[in-house]
């Protein structure tokens, strides 16, 4: 019985796995980290590429948002 449930979570993963990979090549935003660190960088809002670092992640976030707002 774990046996079988544990390879329906797999199988279901991997569905998963696959229609957000299909879905993003639909949209064509295969966004990843290192674009989104550009794309605030590039944002005027003080950030830049050597003190993004010290940002928290909840602050990254939140100004990705708030980015998304703006546009």
């Amino acid at each position: 019985m774990t046996k079988k449930l544990k390879m329906q979570m797999r199988e279901n993963r991997e569905k998963v796995r696959r229609a957000k990979a299909k879905k993003s090549k639909q949209d064509g935003t295969d966004m990843q980290m290192s674009d989104l660190i550009a794309s605030l960088t590039l944002n005027n809002c003080g950030l830049n590429i050597l003190n993004i670092w010290d940002v928290t992640y909840y602050a990254f976030h939140d100004q990705l948002k708030r980015m998304g707002w703006r546009d």
